[in-house]
């Protein structure tokens, strides 16, 4: 966090400075002087950071150091120094958005004592004279720091969310992506071997056709366990996606990879998973003095170790490239060498070469690994079509304040968090403005009040706006120029309720994107130094430099705002963004879930999940490069097909949710049949695919996501045993009907519905491209 900030401790030291300047003939050139020896401290120790041990104390006495100097500043100045306290706003808000709550609500607690012996100990006359000139500042400044511990509470709660998977709780593809590269960099420099293990449970696309979603789901997170269980100090594992899980381990040979893998292996088959017996195919690979560390190598190899051992039978380990050994006779002899090149085939040998051409896209940002023309063709082909994608996405939903509908959610999301967890700061800050109705005038509540209630009706009325960014920026807004005009109708002059502003300006600048932040901000100085012209003309010609600070101050706050809040975006957009396929993901999905429960949503709401038929048998065929770029293509090609509030989530492997609302349930199927037909007549990344939906939709009750989910996965399953590339729909208490059956049956009052089951579902690969 302290090095996101640093541009924005740069440019706002630049700011202060220059503020100094203007300020020098007002308060004196040596006032300056005591505040240097902090600063010098603070960015000789922003500089270092990485080579101490204990960074956060060093931080912290320069935080500490920097506030003493400010203190002494304002003992120094001359003139209206009591106007000055604000500038002790900054240092405390950069403390809470660094350092954890306890060691800022430290920084609080010394700033604030600071603040009270500045202003009662050398300057009591000017408190006497203008008392809310020390309580607006003090309040703002406990009050602000309030909100900026919540604003960085939420950007580490959606760093974790982003980097963990929410099924399994292991590491996600992003946390590994970013391993990969510390790894990378500590082996080149130490020349120790890195070893990688790829895990995939054996024949589990047959879990989820026969026994659900539910139960695979149950399978994959127990899995995950008892992987986590049973790796070593210094061993990481991480969900790459579907049922698939890599594993890293630092200063590690072959050998000592395989002895884990072995070790996981007997670990999850020891007692069945929901009363299935689980096993584990493992492909194990590590780096070598000649070959040094690399992923999208090392990946390639362990992956085609893993399907050497599916291909001879699964539920066992294979080595690259010298050691096949054979899971249930672990310790037997190695093979020589010859043999076992000789025997390890895999059925399409161009599999191995594409998934580290897919790998590579992913973690080394197009570093090429020599993969086969038609391969790198489909890469491209649905990279092509996911810019597609985000073109149309953003001119059917975006706007110059934010990019799509993704941008809109994190944006309405961040707002109410801040709302929840910070509306005691900001019931506080309102308190502070009535306190001072006697002294300055009960008019001066007018605007702010009006404003208030008009802030709350937008809040309340949010999501059923079309663009609800551009009224909750214009309500912010309303509410900043409200507490500055109020100076204009005051019974005195009222240059200290600027502080306030201060206050909303902080809570803004964390939820809006930058190009928001540019206009509030510039909003916010433009009606300040309006105000300042029409009520302050006589400040502004003896004392300028006060205006120009605080000026500064709102600059700061709003670069601060920025720094913090475009991270959370970030960190969000990756948590609620599965990083293949672009759609929403899994967490995504649980949220607007429960948002739609919330508020009883049914009127026709409909769950439809989708699954690619036999995607186990193209992985197998075609290898994962192939794989991924089928999916990505599907992707695309669903959300380009869903109306622009309609909402496709990715929730594992091949398996997609759509959520629609409002909608009659012949709507809904036939959204699925188009869905379904639109996929059929193209392939998919070069390969034919087939895609089977359930459908299912809520009769007028309350909205239940997990009993239309569970009725939606029957109807898929009856899709699958009919074999596949059909929609299936099904309701409460009755079977599930094919969508050509399901009108009729509906007209006869559902007598009689029901299909005719058909001959288990198997597994047929699908036929590969030309």
């Amino acid at each position: 966090m302290s090095r996101r900030l640093r541009r924005v401790e740069a440019h706002g030291s630049i700011l202060f400075l220059a503020a100094a300047g203007v300020g020098a003939p007002t308060f004196g050139i040596l006032a300056l002087l005591p505040t240097l020896p902090g600063l010098i401290c603070f960015w000789l120790m922003q500089g270092r950071l990485a080579r101490y041990r204990r960074p956060e104390r060093g931080l912290f006495a320069c935080v500490v150091l920097l506030q003493c100097g400010l203190a002494a500043s304002l003992v120094m100045a001359h003139g209206p120094r009591i106007y000055l306290l604000p500038l002790m706003i900054v240092p405390v808000l950069l403390a809470s958005v660094v350092f954890p709550v306890r060691v800022a609500v430290l920084v609080v607690a010394l700033s604030a004592q600071l603040m009270l012996v500045v202003g009662l100990g050398f300057d009591l006359t000017g408190v006497r004279s203008q008392l809310f000139a020390l309580l607006y500042p003090l309040g703002v400044m406990v009050c602000g720091s309030g909100i900026a511990m919540v604003v960085a509470g939420l950007e580490l709660a959606t760093r974790g969310a982003a980097i963990v998977d929410p099924l399994t709780g292991l590491p996600n593809r992003i946390a590994l992506r970013a391993r990969v590269g510390e790894l990378e960099h500590q082996a080149s420099l130490s020349g120790r071997p890195v070893a990688l293990i790829v895990g995939d449970p054996d024949r589990f696309k047959s879990v989820n056709d026969l026994r659900g979603h539910a139960v695979g789901d149950a399978v994959l997170r127990e899995v995950g366990a008892r992987i986590r269980a049973g790796l070593p100090p210094g061993g990481s594992a991480y969900r790459l996606g579907g049922e698939e899980f890599v594993i890293l381990l630092g200063d590690a040979d072959v050998q000592q990879a395989a002895e884990l893998a072995e070790r996981l292996r007997k670990r999850i088959g020891a007692r069945a998973i929901e009363g299935l017996h689980i096993g584990v195919s493992f492909g194990v690979a590590a780096s070598s003095a000649e070959e040094p560390f690399r992923f999208s190598r090392l990946f390639g190899q362990a992956d085609r170790a893993l399907y050497e051992a599916k291909r001879t039978g699964g539920d066992r380990v294979r080595l690259w490239p010298l050691a096949a050994t054979d899971a249930h006779a672990a310790g037997a002899p190695q093979e020589p060498a010859g043999a076992r090149a000789s025997g390890a085939q895999v059925p399409e040998r161009g599999r191995a070469a594409e998934t580290m051409r897919a790998l590579a896209r992913q973690f080394e940002r197009r570093r090429s690994d020599g993969a086969d023309a038609q391969a790198q063709q489909q890469g491209e082909d649905a990279e092509s079509g996911w810019e597609r994608f985000t073109a149309a996405e953003h001119a059917a939903t975006g706007n110059w304040l934010v990019q799509d509908e993704v941008q809109r959610r994190q944006l309405l999301e961040l707002n109410r968090h801040l709302r929840e967890k910070a509306k005691p700061v900001f019931a506080i800050g309102f308190l502070l403005g009535g306190l001072s109705a006697p002294i300055y005038g009960w008019q001066i509540l007018i605007l702010p009040g009006l404003m208030a209630i008009v802030y709350i009706a937008v809040e309340h009325r949010l999501e059923r706006m079309r663009q609800p960014e551009l009224a909750l920026g214009a309500a912010w807004m309303g509410l900043q120029a409200a507490f500055l005009c109020s100076a204009l109708i005051a019974d005195r002059q009222m240059l200290v309720a600027a502080s306030l502003v201060f206050l909303l300006l902080i809570g803004s600048s964390a939820v809006f994107p930058p190009r928001g932040v540019v206009v509030g901000v510039s909003f916010t100085t433009l009606i300040m130094a309006i105000v300042a012209a029409v009520d302050l003309r006589q400040m502004l010609l003896h004392a300028p430099g006060i205006v120009v600070f605080y000026l500064a101050i709102v600059v700061t706050i709003g670069m601060i705002g920025v720094a913090v809040g475009r991270a959370t975006i970030a960190y969000r957009g990756l948590g609620i963004v599965d990083q293949l396929t672009g759609l929403f993901n899994r967490s995504a999905l649980l949220a607007r879930a429960a948002e739609l429960e919330h508020r009883s949503a049914s009127g026709g709401a409909a769950v439809v999940v989708l699954d690619v038929d036999r995607f186990k048998a193209i992985n197998d065929s075609h290898g994962h490069a192939v794989g991924d770029a089928v999916l990505r293509e599907l992707g695309y090609r669903v959300r380009k097909n869903l109306r622009a509030f309609e909402s496709a989530y990715r929730i594992g492997g091949e398996e997609f949710v759509i959520l629609l609302e409002r909608l009659e349930d012949e709507h809904a199927e036939a959204v699925a049949e188009r869905l379904r037909a639109m996929i059929a007549q193209a392939p998919l990344a070069g390969v034919a695919v087939t895609v089977s939906f359930g459908v299912a939709v809520a009769d007028g009750d309350r909205f239940s996501y997990e009993r239309l989910f569970g009725l939606a996965d029957a109807a898929l399953y009856a899709a699958k045993r009919a074999g596949g590339n059909c929609v299936y729909s099904m309701r409460e208490g009755e079977s599930a009907v094919p969508v050509a059956a399901a009108a009729s049956a509906r007209a006869a009052q559902h007598a009689g519905a029901g299909a005719q089951q058909v001959a288990e579902y198997s597994e047929t690969p699908a036929p590969a491209a030309g």
